[in-house]
């Protein structure tokens, strides 16, 4: 009877606040890209939700997996990078691709479109200028890294990554396609063949890069770089690393790895699960 009819007026009442929270929160962040100097712009998390940066990230890193950042969100997924470090925050991600000031600048890409509207010149918007927020301090770009990968496999091509498929697989026309990897797995692997979710390729990596793609290339890079950064060819990298701490195995060598015979680190693409990367001295 009417008890009914109370809790369905509560909840048409409940659904329709929701729903104007929505479209108001929708309409806040399209005054706030087109002017983020306004006051109630100030605290992003009104309008930009978690949830849409981590979709922003996730567009970015899909279209670009090579880009530091990307590397670094890898990492922090694998657990390698600790959450605690200050580098596994979605802003971190989304600042490290598309900051003009903290990060690679590639405001033209569509997942950097809402943070470059957000974040123009005298923004109030608390996320853009939050120290904790940003990607790492003189992060290597996308360019840095391969150039480096490119002198370090002229240096040591024998330069190996254990390392799956569905990295492989990223659209890139490429020799390793995905079931090319999977024969690299059954010829390296035993004891994983019946399990996909953990199928390893031995892959030659620097065949991965060349001057015009290369999906892997800080890959490459620490693992050449990491225990011998006075190389010139790691200069942008011993950059990075001097000036953060935290970005795991990026800049540290791992643990008892015997030096240069290998150096495991985790390699997480968002498709894929954690795989080893190892550099394995002159074997392929």
């Amino acid at each position: 009877g009417s008890g009914a009819m109370v809790r369905f007026e509560i909840m048409r009442a409940g659904l329709f606040v929701a729903m104007m929270f929505h479209l108001a929160a929708g309409d806040l962040l399209e005054d706030c890209k087109a002017d983020p100097t306004n006051a109630t712009c100030t605290n992003s998390a009104n309008y930009y939700t978690d949830a849409m940066v981590t979709a922003d990230v996730e567009k970015l890193c899909m279209a670009m997996p090579q880009m530091p950042s990307c590397v670094i969100r890898d990492y922090c997924s694998a657990g390698s990078i600790a959450a605690s470090s200050g580098h596994c925050g979605n802003w971190n991600f989304l600042a490290g691709v598309c900051s003009t000031q903290y990060g690679e600048k590639m405001q033209g890409m569509a997942g950097c479109m809402t943070y470059k509207m957000i974040c123009a010149a005298n923004s109030v918007v608390d996320s853009c200028s939050d120290a904790t927020k940003q990607g790492p301090v003189d992060l290597i770009t996308t360019e840095e890294a391969r150039d480096g990968a490119l002198a370090q496999c002229q240096e040591d091509n024998a330069l190996m990554l254990e390392i799956s498929p569905a990295y492989m697989g990223d659209g890139h026309d490429m020799e390793h396609d995905e079931h090319d990897g999977h024969d690299h797995g059954h010829e390296h692997e035993d004891g994983d063949e019946h399990d996909d979710m953990n199928r390893r390729a031995m892959t030659k990596v620097c065949d991965m890069c060349d001057a015009t793609r290369c999906t892997v290339g800080l890959h490459i890079l620490s693992a050449g770089c990491v225990g011998d950064m006075g190389k010139g060819h790691c200069a942008e990298l011993k950059k990075m690393c001097d000036a953060n701490t935290g970005l795991g195995p990026l800049c540290v060598e791992a643990a008892g790895s015997g030096g240069a015979a290998l150096v495991v680190r985790s390699l997480l693409p968002a498709a894929a699960a954690a795989v080893a990367v190892a550099m394995v001295a002159n074997k392929f």
